[in-house]
């Protein structure tokens, strides 16, 4: 990934070799060539920047244009608190996933159930606890979800 910055200002990002040779055609370009060779022509590598870590809630987005910091040009992340819709949605989503694990194993209760009395119970624990995933401190953000038996 690659920035044409002539003079340390943006020109267009993202941008590639094909571009250079696009923008150029009367220039012979090496196969592969240098940081030394493309910076003569105002363009420059771009590294992305190491996620941040985070928290319940939060999501991270890469900045649409890098900056240059330390003689490098980098792309951040902004971390921002997810919307009232995002996180309806990732609850719809847990709650649509939970229901299919539920209906999956409705088998396991039903009285003609090849299961033994053990086996039901854990059956029957498993579903209160999916049923329960609503109740973690986390939800919808991050879900324990319980292991089938």
């Amino acid at each position: 990934m690659y920035v044409k910055a002539p003079n340390q200002t943006v020109e267009t990002f993202p941008y590639s070799i094909g571009d250079l040779r696009r923008d150029n055609p009367n220039t012979s370009f090496p196969r592969n060539p240098s940081d030394a060779v493309l910076a003569d022509w105002g363009v420059y590598p771009v590294t992305v920047a190491t996620q941040p870590t985070l928290n319940p809630g939060e999501v991270a987005e890469l900045e649409s244009t890098p900056t240059y910091i330390n003689g490098a040009w980098i792309v951040n992340w902004t971390v921002r608190n997810l919307t009232q819709d995002e996180t309806n949605g990732m609850a719809y989503q847990a709650r649509m996933d939970r229901d299919r694990l539920l209906a999956s194993s409705d088998w396991t209760q039903l009285p003609d159930s090849p299961l033994d009395a053990t086996s039901k119970s854990a059956w029957s624990d498993y579903r209160q606890d999916l049923r329960d995933i609503t109740s973690q401190t986390t939800f919808p953000y991050v879900i324990t979800w319980p292991t089938a038996p």
